[in-house]
């Protein structure tokens, strides 16, 4: 162990990696990249014929109907997949 600490400066006075001494702001580093990019909140700007599902404009739990037609989308999406890749 003695020369991992030499390697990683592991004492209070040099402020390695340890201590995190990296110098990493948090908040840049998850900072939205750019206004545009596509997130969970900001789903992008596509018409309704490139989507398979409307968007929900605000998070909610699905009513039955709509769960029972989500998993039946899902699994002929899957169902789709899978022969494209036999193919």
């Amino acid at each position: 162990m003695g020369r991992m600490n030499k390697i990683f400066k592991n004492d209070e006075k040099s402020g390695g990696l340890v201590h995190g001494g990296h110098g990493i702001d948090h908040s840049t580093v998850l900072a939205p990249t750019s206004a545009d990019a596509i997130s969970p909140l900001n789903p992008g700007k596509f018409t309704a014929a490139d989507r398979s599902v409307p968007i929900i404009e605000k998070p909610r739990y699905f009513t039955e109907e709509e769960a029972d037609a989500m998993k039946t989308l899902a699994k002929e999406k899957t169902d789709g997949a899978r022969q494209a890749k036999r193919a």
